[in-house]
């Protein structure tokens, strides 16, 4: 528990003071409810807010909780004790490491500035016959990214770290806990890590094919959520705090979210989604 408190009180202590101010802690979530809400944008109409006005009262909610000495700064041992309180079941309840962050990953194999139709093509090249990736292809493909993008093999402290970061990352994204990845899984943690191709129709026709698991140009409820559970199982883990309800696990955010898009196009749940049916609901989810 204490390393994982660690990990996540060195990203907020940017000056590395040894103390989060308010500051620091609303920068820091802004950033993680950007990423989620671009993952689900219903949430911001769900939510009523933008990722600056949830990170504020989020931030502001943990100040009057931790800072028990009212210094209006949180030290390591008020942090620690509100991080553990805020994430039941969470990484930092559970002993997982090493904790990382999507940022972290990002930075050493640049997989965020990549098209997340050009890297799952990439890495579907590495499955086996049955279309599995496994652990050891997984880390092959992340580990070459991550030479081509630092232009020559890594250090030795750089790749172990690597190594951690992809293993827990591996873990996170194989929700059925069989060991292997299957392309919808690996679709589901790509999206939060890639987010290069643009915006607009582009992107929703990707965001949709990923979706889309079993390829016939529609999405059933079923779809949608298992691919928006898989997203918030990521997102959640490892950020724990950006958490919008701390009683909401990943899955039954993933249906609530899927249920409201189908809702609002219309349909049952035996129903299913056109292109054009949801590229009007994520473009009326993302503006609302």
């Amino acid at each position: 528990g204490d390393a994982a408190a660690r990990a996540a009180f060195a990203l907020h202590d940017v000056d590395g003071s040894g103390y989060i101010s308010l500051q620091n802690m609303v920068d820091y979530l802004a950033a993680t409810y950007r990423v989620l809400f671009e993952a689900d944008p219903a949430l911001r109409g769900k939510l009523g807010a933008t990722p600056e006005q949830l990170a504020e009262a989020t931030a502001e909610q943990a100040f009057q909780e931790a800072d028990l000495d009212r210094d209006f700064r949180l030290s390591y041992a008020e942090f620690k004790r509100w991080f553990e309180a805020s994430a039941p079941g969470g990484a930092a309840r559970a002993g997982e490491a090493p904790a990382f962050t999507v940022a972290e990953v990002q930075a050493a194999t640049d997989v965020g500035a990549r098209d997340v139709d050009t890297v799952l093509e990439a890495m579907a090249e590495c499955a086996d016959g049955a279309g599995f990736l496994t652990r050891p292809a997984f880390r092959g493909c992340f580990e070459a990214m991550a030479e081509l993008h630092q232009g020559g093999p890594l250090d030795a402290a750089a790749a172990a770290r690597l190594r951690a970061l992809l293993d827990r990352l591996f873990e996170l994204m194989d929700a059925a806990g069989d060991g292997v990845l299957s392309l919808h899984e690996l679709a589901a943690g790509l999206s939060v890590l890639c987010h290069g191709g643009g915006k607009g129709p582009r992107r929703v026709a990707a965001v949709f094919r990923l979706y889309d698991a079993d390829g016939d140009g529609f999405l059933s409820l079923g779809e949608m959520a298992s691919y928006l559970s898989l997203v918030f199982r990521m997102i959640f883990a490892t950020a724990p705090e950006a958490r919008p309800d701390a009683q909401t696990t990943p899955e039954e955010l993933g249906w609530l979210t899927a249920e409201a898009a189908f809702r609002q196009a219309g349909l049952s749940r035996d129903g299913r989604l056109s292109f054009e049916e949801f590229l009007a609901w994520y473009d009326r989810s993302s503006s609302g």
